[in-house]
């Protein structure tokens, strides 16, 4: 039988750096459609913002700079009625501890730098009986989602992945 629980929407890093700078053609019409629609109920891993804050510094000519300090993008979440901050607690840390055994042991392929935004979109799956979907640009965190079950649309191109002068 199926839920009739609406679906939460985990967002990874680049997902709300580039929702947060207006970058609608990066993001994809149908994560667009998502983040902007007033009732679905998104899901920002608190980690995110600890890498919005180490890796999007200003930088002079940066495609990496996000244009609203985290500080200030994470009172504007607070202000998000559809929004929840997922905290790095120990629900999460322990499936982060649990991914990064399973890829030591060459089971999973999850990049490290992912493994928190997957723990969260564990944690999620565990506490949410309803769909989870994880909104991300990242070809390998897709894989291992859709691997998992867990349903995933596809932001666009990563930053990583930009020529320079984006």
């Amino acid at each position: 039988m199926k839920s009739s629980k609406p679906p939460i929407y985990v967002m990874d890093t680049h997902t709300l750096v580039w929702f947060a700078k207006g970058h609608a053609q990066r993001l994809g019409v149908n994560s667009l459609l998502v983040l902007i629609h007033p009732r679905a109920r998104l899901v920002v891993p608190i980690y995110a913002l600890e890498e919005i804050e180490r890796r999007f510094t200003p930088r002079i000519n940066s495609p990496n700079y996000i244009n609203i300090p985290p500080t200030a993008l994470l009172r504007l979440l607070h202000h998000c009625a559809n929004v929840r901050i997922l905290p790095r607690g120990s629900a999460c840390l322990a499936k982060e501890f649990q991914l990064r055994h399973l890829v030591q042991m060459h089971i999973e392929n999850i990049p490290s730098q992912d493994i928190p935004i997957a723990a969260a979109v564990l944690v999620v799956r565990d506490y949410h009986h309803g769909r989870v979907v994880l909104l991300t640009s990242d070809g390998k965190l897709k894989a291992w989602a859709t691997r998992i079950g867990v349903s995933v649309i596809t932001s666009g191109i990563p930053i990583r992945h930009l020529p320079s002068g984006r």
